[in-house]
């Protein structure tokens, strides 16, 4: 669905789980029924919403966080419909935002947007019953320059986007179209032995999304340095990684990442597909010329993170707000989710 799933799911599941003090094996459903209605909804319109400038997190995440929520609220059949068509009203997002605060703020508006709806629905509010359709409806308005393809749209309760596609994990806190770069200049230095300072050039190439998405070449703040393949690229050759004490001081003003990344290049492969995250990396130096070529990032159900991995991503992440007992307390406890008898539960815990 060219974005992020989890990011406007998990937070309406864990908020909503609480209050209604659902299982940890209704969370999961939840999850998965905003998946697919995320994966479903996006197929028709797919990649022209994403292309046409649309943050495909935020407008698909609020359809997808409204059945979530609508899942765990126990909604009718009916309820659930009004919810998706109160939710047709309120998808938005801009891509043209990418690199500031405001391109997460869509994820929480999307969230909130959807629970809303969701509840909305509960209390017996109504919308048009074709709000999401193609004639003058969701899938019509933010189609982009074509029309819908609903052939597209798999067959629901046989076809699983979640068990088909799988979930691709972030293995880097920064714009996902860097990470196929960031894999392969990380291989390419250890693999060959290259010394960072004796680097004269590295050049990307990657899809047309990636260029527009990575529009800041030298970006001065840490939201910026998310979406610039100078700098992540720079970064991941000197430092031997992409973590998120990369977008944080000293690593900001690193004045040997600065000097790299003013050799970085970022040029369009238009042979590869809009929203492809392929990329090739080229390192010269005095000494020689390697690239390395990787279609499929580090996370992705094609090499998917092992559960260490995984694990220390949690840590780095949580270990910021909570105590190590807490951490691990609630590792614990997201691990053996299916099992867990309330979500209330692991709030509790934090």
């Amino acid at each position: 669905m060219d974005g992020h799933p989890s990011a406007p799911l998990v937070v309406p599941i864990l908020s909503v789980g609480e209050v209604e003090d659902v299982t940890g094996k209704a969370a999961l459903t939840a999850y998965v029924a905003g998946y697919e209605t995320m994966c479903y909804l996006a197929a028709p319109i797919r990649p022209d919403h994403y292309e046409r400038g649309w943050h495909a997190t935020a407008t698909f995440g609020t359809l997808g966080a409204a059945v979530a929520t609508a899942s765990l609220l126990d909604l009718s059949a009916t309820e659930t419909r009004e919810a998706l068509n109160i939710a047709a009203s309120m998808p938005a997002g801009l891509k043209k935002n990418f690199g500031s605060m405001t391109k997460p703020l869509h994820v929480g508006l999307a969230a909130r947007s959807g629970v809303t709806a969701a509840k909305l629905a509960a209390d017996g509010h109504t919308a048009d019953p074709s709000a999401l359709g193609t004639d003058g409806g969701f899938l019509d308005l933010y189609s982009g320059e074509s029309t819908p393809d609903l052939s597209a749209v798999p067959n629901l309760g046989t076809e699983w986007a979640l068990a088909e596609e799988g979930i691709h994990v972030k293995k880097y806190p920064c714009c996902y179209f860097t990470h196929t770069s960031i894999a392969a200049t990380i291989d390419l230095v250890s693999e060959h032995g290259i010394d960072p300072a004796a680097i004269q050039s590295i050049d990307v190439t990657a899809s047309q999304g990636a260029v527009d998405a990575l529009a800041h070449d030298d970006p001065e703040t840490p939201t910026q340095a998310k979406f610039s393949m100078p700098y992540t690229v720079s970064h991941a050759a000197l430092r031997g990684d992409v973590g998120l004490s990369a977008f944080e001081e000293p690593s900001l003003s690193d004045g040997d990442v600065r000097q790299l990344a003013e050799r970085v290049s970022l040029t369009p492969d238009e042979q590869l597909p809009y929203s492809s995250h392929t990329a090739t990396v080229r390192i010269k130096t005095p000494d020689s010329v390697v690239d390395r070529t990787i279609e499929n990032p580090p996370g992705t159900h094609e090499r998917p993170l092992s559960d260490a991995e995984l694990h220390e991503k949690f840590r780095d992440c949580a270990a910021r707000v909570y105590s190590d007992t807490q951490v691990e307390t609630v590792l614990t406890q997201l691990d053996d989710l299916r099992e867990e008898a309330s979500v209330a539960s692991i709030a509790e815990s934090l």
